[in-house]
Formats: structure tokens, sequence, C-alpha cells
């Protein structure tokens, strides 16, 4: 499992400069000072891939996520969350699980929307959804911490309540709420924490990785087709090593 670290080892005393590691000191702490933002979900795009991320910290030059990602400084990424526009940024520093990112195109800014949304993680991924004693396999679109988007999953009523199976593990008394066009809405029975919705994504094992998960340069190229093998439950996903299934408590 993941050695997520917490936020009680981060030094409050400190502004750490994202973007050279250095400590200010003196009137620059101030104008440094760090907004601490303790397990919110950020969306990180590497290399074209989406990853979910632990937003730690952020000030005006840049900010500290922690996620299960391969990057180097120096590498260039994309991140934001809820409410706030996408942010180019580079890695400064990495340290295990944690990245210091230094912005390139500016402060996060507010978004200029009615309603703030919750943040979505475009993934795509296989799913398997449980309902009436019936398997339906789907593809995951995105997912937040209070529910899900997938395909695929035609035959399943509003209302139905529902098992998920996503990354080797499994989330009961899920609901889906609607349906709009080829893609159903699933609500879960509470939100996730940060953590478990990153396990979930990234996933444990090869099974929980078959299908990749980028979001394409060109955002009107379809996506691409597989011939999915039938049997008495539908569309099967492909062939992997079996991953065992745990129960979120």
């Amino acid at each position: 499992m993941s050695n997520l670290t917490n936020i009680a080892d981060y030094q409050r005393g400190q502004a750490v400069d994202a973007g050279h590691g250095e400590v200010a000191e003196g009137g620059d702490r101030r104008k440094n000072e760090r907004q601490i933002a303790t397990f919110k979900l950020a969306c990180l795009m590497v290399r074209g891939e989406a990853h979910p991320a632990i937003l730690r910290n952020v000030s005006d030059g840049g900010a500290m996520l922690e996620a299960l990602v391969a990057v180097n400084p120096g590498d260039a990424v994309v991140y934001w969350w809820d409410g706030i526009a996408q942010v180019e940024a580079r890695v400064a520093w990495v340290k295990g699980n944690r990245l210091g990112l230094a912005n390139i195109s500016g402060p996060p800014q507010p978004l200029a929307v009615p309603r703030q949304r919750a943040t979505r993680i475009p993934v795509r991924v296989p799913v398997r959804v449980w309902a009436a004693c019936r398997g339906h396999w789907g593809e995951l679109t995105d997912i937040s911490l209070t529910g899900l988007a997938a395909k695929g999953l035609q035959g399943i009523a509003p209302g139905t309540l529902c098992t998920i199976e996503l990354g080797g593990q499994a989330l009961h008394n899920a609901t889906l709420v609607r349906i709009d066009g080829e893609v159903a809405g699933i609500r879960f029975e509470r939100p996730l924490p940060p953590a478990k919705l990153m396990q979930l994504v990234e996933g444990e094992g090869p099974s929980a990785r078959v299908m990749t998960r980028p979001t394409p340069a060109d955002p009107g190229a379809p996506a691409p087709q597989r011939e999915p093998e039938m049997d008495d439950e539908g569309p099967q996903p492909p062939s992997g090593p079996k991953v065992p299934l745990r129960r979120f408590l």
C-alpha cells in the first residue's frame, strides 16, 4: 500500500519557496507564506495523463502536491482543483510522493462559474458495476470524491443501488442517479477520502492499468476501439492478473 504521508510533519513555521527550495526569512516569509490545504483533491496532468493528487499547500508562486506518479525535477505539468483554472507549472523538487511545483502561467485564478463543482479526474479504465445480481462492464470517464461517470452501463435504471468494482476494490451501496446519453452518473454512499480515490485510480496491481488514461492531444480524436469479449454477464475487460477486492469500511 502507498505510503501517503501526513501534513503533520509540514513545518508551519517556515515558508519554503517551491521554485527554489529555500527558506524565506523576515518580511519575505510573510510574502511567500503558504495557505494550508490539507487533503484537498486536485488533478495533476503529467505527459498527457491525468492523476489524482492531494493539494497540501499553495501560494501565488507554486504548490506542494502528493501524488502516486513518477516525475523528475524540471518536468512540465498542469494542475487544478475545484473552482480553479488550470495552472501550468514545472516540478521543482520531488521527495517521496510529494512534489514541489513552481508556477509558470501565474498564480491560481478562480473560474467565473455560477456554482463551484467538485474536482473531477478524467480517467479511462475498466469498471464493473453490479446491479440486481448482474455484472455490467463499462469504461470510467471521470471520478470525483462523491461519484463517477461511466460509459457502457445500459440497462441500469436511475435510482438503482449498485456495487462498484474498481482498481481491485469494491464500493458498496452506490446509486445510479442519472443517464445522459451513453454516460451514467453514479453517486457513492459517502464521499471518499482523497487518498482512497488515489488508490482506486492508480491501483495496486496490473489489472488496474490495463487501459491508458491519457487526455488526447486532439479533443475530437476518437478513443481507440477494441472488440469486447462476451459471456453471460456482458462485455469483459482485457485479461490480466486478478487483484483481491477490498471493501471500504
